[in-house]
């Protein structure tokens, strides 16, 4: 016979053509779920330290300045990549969906010998007893035991130079400037 109602689907799977999971008990405690904390000791990121700007390659242009020359600045230095620890963390579920962490890239020089933003760091909270290991080389780069205890795991890119240090006595309106890297 078909159940009636939803109420009686819900305690008969087998009836309604379903089979009745594993996990599921017919007794008294019935309606509530064991919970088996999950603890994430083991994870793989990948860290990627921001570029640095490029430098700039303008010329000074303004009204009563015949030959203005470069003035074009420098640019930004990239955000680095720290780990740092935490006494409020007890694993590491931030890192269990996101793998891929980056840094801000530095911003470009700009004219009137103005330079680029630094771009910001990126520091990641773990827990104490954190253990970093480079995937490549297998070898430990830090073992985070104290909590405060920060490492760098990458550095940020350098910003390149604009066209007023390539200005010399001989060549005094360079065209071209560094980039970042």
């Amino acid at each position: 016979r078909a159940p009636e109602s939803a109420r009686e689907r819900r305690r008969a799977p087998e009836s309604a053509g379903r089979h009745a999971p594993e996990s599921w008990h017919s007794g008294p405690s019935r309606g509530r779920a064991t919970i088996t904390p999950m603890f994430l000791d083991d994870v793989r990121i990948s860290v990627r330290a921001g570029a640095g700007g490029d430098g700039a390659s303008t010329m000074r242009h303004e009204a009563h300045v015949p030959r203005g020359g470069p003035d074009g600045g420098d640019g930004g230095r990239g955000g680095s990549v720290y780990l740092r620890v935490d006494a409020g963390q007890t694993a590491l579920h931030d890192f269990r969906f996101k793998h891929h962490l980056s840094a801000a890239p530095g911003g470009r020089g700009e004219r009137q010998k103005r330079h680029g933003k630094a771009g910001d760091d990126l520091y990641l909270a773990v827990p104490p007893g954190t253990a970093v290991i480079d995937l490549a080389s297998g070898g430990l780069i830090a073992d985070l035991v104290a909590v405060g205890q920060e490492v760098m795991v990458a550095k940020g890119g350098r910003g390149g130079l604009g066209n007023v240090h390539f200005a010399t006595a001989t060549h005094q309106a360079p065209r071209h400037a560094q980039m970042g890297e």
